[in-house]
Formats: C-alpha cells, structure tokens, sequence
C-alpha cells in the first residue's frame, strides 16, 4: 500500500531557505569586512567569508577549510594561544571587541566576538573584523594637531583670542601676559572696551572704531589693522597689530584674533625715522655749509634746518665768552621764546647757574652730554615750566670744537625722552664737526677774502701810485738825459753838473718806487724769481759800474777780486739788484775816502759773495732789526738818503733763489754783507752767445720812415718829440688817443707804433689788439711805452701782442736804439 504525501510546500520553504542561504552567503562573501565562526569546543572554523582568506592567509598561502583550527591556521607558538584566547574570553565574557595589529601587514583590526548560543548554550563564537588603519592613521593625525595647535596656541608668544561681537570666549597665556590678566576666568569677564583707551591715536572713538573693523572681518573673512591697546593691570598703553579672522562654531560665527605687541617694532621704526631725519638734516647742513657766505645767515639757517628737518623741538647755538663769568652767548636760535631762552644765564664755569650744567659740561669736557629726561631734573627746575609749555623732554648739547679751543655748543631740544639715541647722536655729532670746521672754513675765507681785498685794493694803490709817478718822473728824467746828451746844445760844465742832480734825484725816487713795489710783492707773496745759469763776473761788474758815480763823488774805493770763470744759479736782475744794494749802503754809509772790497769764497754748493766796507759798523743792539722794514738806524736823522726797505727785498730775494743774506759789524772797524747762493754744476754752464755787433752811428742818418707815438700827456709827448730829433731821416707823428690813432693807423700806416696803455676811452691794450686782428694792420709792430710798469701788466702787454714793452721813465739811449734796430729790419726786409 503505498501512501503519497504532498511535499510541494516543504519543498517550496527548503528552496527559499537555500536561496536565502545563498543571498546570505552572498552578502558575507561581498563586503570588505572578516566575517567567520568557529565552534565552541576547538575553535574549528565553521563559517567563513572570502575577505577572511584574502585579509589574513592569502600571503603566506593557506586555503581556508572548514574545521581547521588556529593549530592548522597560525605557525605554533604565541599567535595560537593568542587566538584561543580571544575565543575563551567571548566564552567567559561575552561579547567584547579588541584592536589586533595584523603583522603580515601592519594594519589595525578591530575585532567583535560574541557567543553563539542554542538552547542557552554557547556552541560557538562569531568574530567580525573591520580595518580601522585609515581611521586610526586620521584619528592619530587629528590628535597630533590638536597638540600641536594647543601647544603654538599655548606657547605662541602672540596673544590668540576667541570672541564674539561683545565678549571674550577664550585665549592662550600669551594673551594673559600682554593684558596683564591673572587668568583665563579674569580675562573672559572683561569687555573689549576694557583693553583699549578711550580713543585711538586717529581721534575716534575706540568702542566705534571697535565695531567697525569686526563688521569688515564678518563680512570680508579677515581684517588686519594697527590698534592701540591697554592693559588690565596697570592701565599701560601699548601699540599691537591685529588680525582678526570668521570662524565657525556650532553653526555661530566666531572671530578669532591675534594680537601681537609691536611696542619694539614701533620704536625702531621711530628711531629709524629719527635716523633718516638725522642724516637728512646733517645733509642738508652740509648743502648750508658748502654754500654760505654770511655766519650769521648760516647760524639761523642750521637752527632752522634742526627744528624743520631734524623733527626737533628747539635748536640754538651760543659761543662762549672768555671773560670772568664764562658766559655762553646765544648767537642764533629757532622753536624757543623769550620765557626760557633768555633768562638762561648761561656759564660753562665749574659751578655756575643751576640747569645748565650738561651745556657747561660739554664745553668745559669738549664731549657730548645728553639729558633725556630733562622735565624731571631737580636742577632744570627753574626752567620746568617754561619747557613743559614748549613740549621739551629730552636735551643734547654738542661742543663745537676747534683743534685749540671749544668754539660754543650746539643745543637741541626734543619732545620725545626716547630722542637722542646712539646712532642718532652719532649723526649730530658730526653735524656739530662739520659746522665747526664749516665756522673755521667761512671764517678763514672771510679772511681771506677780506685780506684778498686789502690785497686787490693795495696792489691798485701802488698801481696808481706808481703810474702818477712814473709819469712826472718820465717828463723829468726824459729832459735831464737829452740834456745831458747835449740835446739841443751841449751844456756848460755847470750846466752837466746840475743836470746830473736832476738825474740822481730822478733816478733815486725811480729806486723808491721799485723798492715800494718790490716790497708790496713780498708781502702779498707775488715776487717771483727766474733761475738760470749766469756769470758772476759779469754780475758784480755791472752792479759796481752802476754804484762807481756815487763812489766817486765820496772819494770811496771800490776793489773786486777776480771771479773769472765762477758760475752761479740765480736771477741775473735778481742777483744785480742785491749786489747794488749792499755795494749802495757801504758807499751811502762809508766814511769819506773810504774802501769797498767785493770778494767771495766757495762753501759746498754755495758761492758766497762778500761785500766788505772800512766804515764806521752797526752797533750791536741796532743788528736784530736791520731786516726790518723801514729800519735806518738812527740815519734818518743824518743827510744820507734811504728808506730801510732795501735790506728786506735782498733778503726775500736771496731766499727765493734758494740762498741766504747775512752780515758780521764792528763799530769802528767796519762791516761785511754776504750774498750765499747757489754755483752752478760744471755741466749746466753754457759757453755765453757772442754779442750782436751794434749798429754804427752814422747809420742813424740812413734811418727813414714814419712813427706814430699814441699818448695823451703833453709833457711825455714833448720828450719823445726831442728824442726824435735824433733820428733826423724818421717822422714822428702824435695823436691823444686810442682812437684817434687807430684813425691814422688805418689812413696812413705808420712803420712803428708806440703805445701808452692808460689813455682816455680806449686802452693801449685795447687798441693794440684792434691792429693786430686786423689783416691790413697787423703786421705794424707796436711798442708799449707806459707807466704801467706793474709785472702783470708787463706779462698781459707781452702776452697780449707788444713787440717790446718800455716802462716808463724810459731811458732814452734804449729807446733810440729799440726804434733804430725796427727800422732797420724794416729796411732789410
């Protein structure tokens, strides 16, 4: 008998239950997560999903099974019991979880057992694996940040603070320490008005400037500004710099601010103003300096340039007095007032009036002194009120010193007690160096201009002076030697003998003028000497035939020793004309039928040419001041002629020439004068060129042509009008001025011109420089006959296109045998 069930719903619910399975297994197989169950007795695995295979053994190459134990699983030793206890613990405990570092990977497991239970009875365990690696990597990352943030925020030396639009939320130690808060608590109680002065150096208001720059922050993101700060504590002010930036809290928006003190940054910026401002005021002294003319002028404008430049308060400068109270005398100031400035009373005495003694202290040390707190020193109380209504602070006072002397101080007030700092001193210490040195320059050269003027206007004197006598003196020599050249008629002998007074007379005061000049050049340094090699022979010769007249006339001899072939390097003029003089006085100041020896001796390099006399010699409390100017000796009250000058001139001249003049005298006995100068080396000395041979006489009466002389001074003009009776075969015609003579140049050229240099109207120079530019007229030669005998007019003359140059009172021979020798040359050519 067979019996049929209907099986169709089992087999419907085994199916669902398989294919439930199935999407189960699915699900575990899909996810990354280690799913596995082991039973309760050996912990053989019953359950697995793949990520268990590939998480765990896939690398060392185990295939998992069921039923294999961590025996079968990990190698033997720790990791086996490792597990098993892992297993017993979720047994004994129940669920629990545990962080397991997988050592074939380094990387964190967090695993969950929990209990298998049937019928209340634990069969086995489940485990569920998840990798936190990259969580813990973050979570680890996170709480290194933390510390890292609560470390800068804590350790920053800024202060960093949290706060809403009214309150103060939180803040670091550094915020406690720049407002001077006792603690976090204390801090967060206060409100931001609390920390902030009434207003803001800009004068408005710091609770609405306050607002304004955190709307900006809550609407930009961010906004950095300066801010003047007060602390909690003492009420002090400080400049900060502020950042504030939004943030977020909960969904309410923050503003975090840092604060950073710049008290330190705004004092070097200060100083650094200061600095530029220093260094800009000493350049712009410097500029004042280079360019004044005035001290006065110059003074005002440094104490100027201090108070408008140098950003200071005051600035004055006083020179000290050398009288019994030492005072201090201001001599330029600006930014002061009567009420402080000029009740003073200023000493640079040890002990004088309290409240200056850092001014006294500077000139009497010649160092700088500084008072930086001036408004509070007992000893400027006198002066406290008066500096407190100025705005004075802080003082400095520079000597201004020469390289002898303290010349005064330079005073500076400022404002500022931090003024006056080491670099900034620095810079005003050389301004005070510069100015000294700038006083010592313009003084000098005030001097020098003054003395330069003096100069100018005595060299235009003695111009003048020796002009309006050469001039007269021209008319009278000029007469005296046609005279006695037997012009128009020869002279009877007392007739030659008056006329050689006239010419002594006139030759003597010529001597004065050259003297008075020649002095006038050694006092202003303008006496020049041409060196060359010259006979010295030849020299004496011509110095004693010069002196044999007035020789003669006293009954005195004259006897030189033979210097044959002895060479000296002097100026010939130069040496001639100390040689006359010293030959002059032992004549002048010899007895009658006296005797000059001229004798020499060679010392070394040096010649020494010795003038010996028999007279009556020089008392030995009168030698000391023989080389003095204007020095006789008692013989201005005698009948012998001099001035006391020629003894100087031969000294300077001696010494220009790299010699020296000297003397011995013995009343009664006599005196000798020497000449010292330099011989000349035997291989400089030049065989001397032969003499031109002169031209005869009688070739005066074949001269022929035409001379214009160009002079206003009637007198002068008559003098060259005999002179040229001379010269029978040669017209002279005359004009009065510069420009009437060019007319006669122009209308009838002439053969020769000779030219005064001071006409009326037009210059002899002048007109000279007319003829030579032009073609027609420039090859006349022109001859300066003139009083301008000054030696820059004679250099000016030559240099500027004369043939010849004649001073005037012109000695007629030269003057005949000048015209001849032009002629002549005209007549060959």
């Amino acid at each position: 008998m067979a019996s049929q069930t209907d099986i169709t719903e089992h087999q419907r619910s085994v199916d669902a239950l398989i294919d439930i399975q199935a999407q189960l297994a699915s699900v575990i197989n899909s996810t990354s997560d280690l799913i596995w169950s082991v039973d309760s007795e050996q912990f053989g695995l019953q359950m697995f999903n793949c990520a268990l295979s590939d998480y765990f053994f896939q690398q060392i190459g185990i295939r998992l099974a069921v039923g294999m134990r961590p025996a079968d699983l990990f190698p033997p030793g720790e990791y086996v019991e490792l597990w098993c206890d892992f297993y017993r613990r979720a047994m004994r405990e129940g669920a629990y979880a545990v962080e397991y570092l997988v050592y074939t990977r380094t990387r964190t497991l967090i695993l969950n057992f929990n209990p298998l239970r049937r019928d209340d009875v634990i069969v086995g365990i489940s485990v569920f694996g998840k990798d936190i690696t990259a969580q813990k990597a973050a979570a680890l990352e996170l709480q290194r940040s933390e510390t890292k943030f609560r470390t800068l925020y804590d350790s920053t030396r800024d202060a960093v603070l949290v706060l809403d639009t009214s309150s103060f939320l939180d803040c670091n130690q550094a915020t406690l320490d720049v407002f001077g808060c006792a603690s976090k608590d204390a801090f967060c109680k206060l409100h931001p008005a609390d920390l902030s002065p009434p207003r803001q150096p800009c004068g408005t208001d710091s609770r609405a400037l306050a607002d304004q720059r955190i709307e900006t922050a809550l609407r930009t993101g961010s906004a950095r500004f300066e801010w003047l700060h007060k602390r909690a504590d003492t009420g002090a002010v400080f400049p900060a710099e502020i950042l504030l930036s939004t943030m977020e809290l909960d969904g309410r928006p923050l503003l975090q601010a840092v604060v950073r003190d710049i008290t330190d940054r705004k004092r070097a910026e200060d100083e650094q103003k200061r600095l530029q401002r220093a260094l800009r005021l000493l350049s712009d002294c410097n500029i004042s300096l280079a360019q004044s003319e005035d001290e006065k002028a110059l003074l005002s404008n440094i104490c100027r340039l201090v108070v408008e430049t140098g950003g200071y308060q005051m600035g004055w400068i006083g020179f000290v007095e050398q009288d019994a109270g030492k005072p201090v005398r201001p001599v330029a100031q600006l930014g002061a007032s009567d009420e402080l400035l000029d009740r003073l009373r200023i000493s640079w005495e040890d002990a004088q009036d309290i409240g200056q003694d850092n001014i006294g202290l500077a000139i009497r040390t010649r160092s700088t002194q500084i008072d930086r707190d001036f408004i509070s020193r007992a000893s400027q109380v006198p002066w406290h009120e008066a500096a407190r209504k100025l705005g004075y602070q802080a003082c400095v006072a520079l000597p201004l010193n020469d390289q002898k002397q303290t010349l005064g101080a330079l005073v500076i007030y400022a404002a500022d007690p931090g003024a006056f700092g080491r670099e900034e001193v620095q810079l005003l210490e050389e301004l005070a160096s510069n100015l000294s040195l700038g006083l010592q320059s313009l003084r000098s050269r005030i001097q020098r201009d003054t003395a330069e003027e003096a100069s100018r206007a005595k060299s235009a004197f003695l111009a003048s002076m020796s002009h309006e006598l050469r001039t007269p003196l021209n008319a009278i020599i000029g007469f005296a030697q046609l005279l006695d050249m037997g012009v128009p008629a020869p002279l009877l002998p007392e007739q030659k003998e008056s006329v050689g007074h006239i010419l002594n007379g006139g030759q003597h005061l010529l001597g004065l003028i050259n003297d008075l000049l020649d002095l006038a050049r050694i006092e202003s340094d303008r006496l020049e000497v041409s060196i060359e090699t010259i006979a010295l022979t030849s020299v004496i010769e011509q110095a004693i035939t010069l002196t044999a007249p007035a020789a003669r006339l006293r009954r005195i001899d004259i006897r030189p020793d033979s210097t044959a072939g002895l060479y000296i390097r002097a100026d010939e003029a130069r040496v001639r004309q100390i040689l006359l003089n010293l030959l002059s006085n032992a004549v002048k100041y010899n007895h009658e039928r006296g005797q000059v020896t001229v004798t020499h001796e060679t010392q070394g390099a040096y010649c020494r040419i010795m003038v010996i006399d028999n007279g009556p010699g020089i008392p030995a409390d009168q030698q000391s001041k023989l080389f003095e100017s204007f020095q006789r000796l008692g013989a201005e009250r005698t009948t012998t002629e001099g001035t006391g000058i020629g003894l100087v001139i031969c000294k300077k001249l001696a010494e220009l020439m790299g010699g020296s003049i000297g003397f011995e005298s013995t009343v009664g006995i006599g005196s000798r004068f020497w000449l010292d100068v330099p011989t000349a080396p035997a291989n400089t000395v030049q065989t001397p060129a032969p003499t031109a041979v002169g031209v005869p006489d009688s070739a005066m009466a074949d001269l022929h042509g035409r001379v214009l002389y160009v002079e206003d001074n009637l007198f002068n003009t008559s003098v060259m009008r005999m002179v040229f009776r001379q010269l029978p075969g040669v017209e002279l015609q005359t004009a009065e001025s510069a420009e009437a003579g060019l007319e006669l140049v122009r209308s009838n050229p002439p053969d020769l011109v000779l030219m005064d240099n001071n006409l009326p109207g037009m210059s002899g120079l002048e007109a000279m420089k007319v003829l030579k530019a032009d073609p027609q007229t420039c090859a006349i030669p022109i001859v300066a006959v003139t009083a301008s005998a000054m030696p820059h007019d004679i250099q000016t003359g030559l240099e500027g296109g004369f043939m010849a140059y004649l001073t005037k009172p012109f000695d007629v021979p030269e003057l005949i045998a000048l015209v001849r020798n032009i002629m002549l040359t005209k007549d060959r050519k």
